[in-house]
């Protein structure tokens, strides 16, 4: 969650497009830019986090 906040407060997500979009299903975003270009991260990758038991619901965020 830190990782994705730090991500949020420096702006990073700003002209960032959701490139992926499956009707009642899920959004997915962040890592183009509005030109569909790759956007440089700047912190480490977010430690895999799949066998923590947690489950994705409904208005739920997860990383992919």
């Amino acid at each position: 969650m830190a990782n994705f906040l730090a991500y949020v407060n420096q702006d990073y997500y700003n002209d960032t497009l959701f490139h992926r979009v499956i009707s009642e299903f899920m959004v997915q975003g962040g890592g183009l830019t509005a030109n569909v270009l790759p956007k440089a991260t700047w912190y480490s990758a977010v430690e895999l986090e799949s066998d923590n038991g947690l489950k994705n619901l409904l208005g739920t965020m997860a990383m992919a």
